[in-house]
């Protein structure tokens, strides 16, 4: 897939697309533009979002979790937008930040740790 026809924000067009095609998109991000920026999708009965960034290497990621002042995810990690009080209701712990994301961790970490 030519990187000029990816559109990671089209839900009903890119996101039905057979995985393969998808995997070859991400294939082609992570060669010619690793951090791509997209604008959201527009959507019905919300307002328009400001857009995001798509973090596609693996590097890039682990160095983006690294810098939390940088990058966060307690304002919500959802495309589209929705208001805070969604993210607060139907939260989880990818929506934290530190200190609270630590907190949660360490009580649920010894279930997942062998």
């Amino acid at each position: 897939m030519k990187l000029g026809q990816i559109n990671l924000s089209g839900i009903d067009e890119f996101w039905a697309l057979p995985m393969e095609d998808r995997v070859a998109a991400f294939n082609t991000l992570r060669n010619e533009d690793p951090v791509r920026f997209f604008e959201e999708a527009v959507t019905p009965y919300l307002p328009p979002g400001p857009g995001y960034w798509a973090i596609t290497r693996h590097a890039d990621v682990i160095e983006a979790s690294k810098n939390p002042q940088l990058f966060c995810s307690g304002s919500g990690v959802n495309i589209p937008d929705v208001p805070p009080e969604f993210n607060e209701f139907f939260g989880s712990m990818i929506n934290m930040d530190d200190p609270r994301h630590a907190r949660f961790r360490k009580i649920v970490s010894a279930g997942f740790t062998p």
